[in-house]
Parts: C-alpha cells; sequence; structure tokens
C-alpha cells in the first residue's frame, strides 16, 4: 500500500521500504535519538542492525515516509500473534512536528486492519510529551508499565517480555499500549 499524503507543509509518499531506502534509516534513527534529554537512551548512537532492516523490508513489515526520493521517516513492525508490534517510529527532526509520524502511524494500523490483525502493539516512554500521549491520541491504551509488577490480562504476553528485556536493556519509565483494531 503506498499513498500519498498532505502533511502541514509536506507532501508524503507513505509505503513499502525499498532496498535504496535502508542505507537512510539509520541517519534518521540516530538525528530522531538525539532529541532524548541525555541517559534516556542507555546507547544512543546504537541504530537498528542492517539485517534486521533488510528482512522486515523483505516482508513487507517495513514502511517509509519520503517526500521526493529522501526517506524523512520510518516505521518497523513485526508480527506478534494476533497482533502487529510496533517495534520502532522514527522521523528525522529537522521535518518533526509537520504530520509525518501520524501519518506513518496511520497507514501501520490500515496494513494491520487489512491484514487481519486484531491489535497494534508497542512500548514506549510513558513520560515524555511527544511518546506515550502521542499514541493516546491515536487510540492506544496503556495496558502496562513498566513499575508495575502485577500486569492485567489485557497485556499481551509479547509486551510483558518486550518491557523486561527493556528493563534489563535501561530504558526506564515504559509503558506497553495497545490499540484494538475492527475490521473495515
Amino acid at each position: 500500500m503506498s499513498r500519498a499524503r498532505s502533511s502541514k507543509a509536506v507532501t508524503l509518499q507513505i509505503g513499502p521500504a525499498q532496498q535504496r531506502d535502508l542505507a537512510h534509516l539509520s541517519r534518521i534513527e540516530l538525528a530522531a535519538a538525539a532529541l532524548f534529554p541525555p541517559g534516556r537512551l542507555p546507547e544512543p548512537d546504537q541504530v537498528l542492525p542492517a539485517a534486521e532492516l533488510r528482512a522486515a523490508c523483505q516482508a513487507g513489515w517495513l514502511w517509509v515516509a519520503r517526500h521526493g526520493a529522501e526517506p524523512m521517516g520510518f516505521a518497523l513492525c513485526a508480527p506478534e500473534g494476533s497482533d502487529l508490534y510496533l517495534v520502532e517510529l522514527s522521523v528525522h527532526p529537522k521535518t518533526g512536528r509537520q504530520g509525518i509520524g501520524r501519518a506513518l502511524l496511520r497507514s501501520v494500523l490500515e496494513a494491520a486492519v487489512a491484514q487481519g490483525f486484531t491489535g497494534v502493539t508497542l512500548t514506549t516512554f510513558g513520560d515524555l510529551p511527544w511518546n506515550a500521549p502521542f499514541y493516546e491520541s491515536e487510540g492506544f491504551t496503556v495496558v502496562a508499565r513498566q513499575d508495575e509488577e502485577a500486569v492485567g490480562p489485557e497485556c499481551p504476553a509479547h509486551l510483558r517480555e518486550h518491557l523486561s528485556q527493556e528493563a534489563a536493556g535501561g530504558l526506564q519509565q515504559r509503558v506497553a499500549m495497545r490499540r484494538a483494531l475492527t475490521a473495515p
């Protein structure tokens, strides 16, 4: 699925990533990581492995927002049972606050519905204004908090595992979120 979307200042093409896009994604990821307060990302210079991006591209789980030929943001997903897990959503800060992240997220939601997933899940920082509140504005709800021992039955096992791995890797104040999907 590829479609043009018009954000506040930029006309975007959002669609499946192409092999030629992959070389640009680490630049976007590093620039987006620079927005986080010092110490929040244990390894702020770490990027997604090239092999993981290639595999996701080939499988159709990687979407890119382009202005012309230049990638400006991406969304990487992975199937987790009946849910589609949003691994990462990154937008280059030079084009931030123009609706690119929202357009990417909505493309992921549309693709998930089209492919029969019952929900989209993710983990994010619960205390940063451009993280959990952004996803809440798109219908996601918090189903677990990293600092809570008890996790409700509405929290899928894969989210509990992601929160645990993130804590072990030094990420703090994380929440798990889910948005239920309905068929069109």
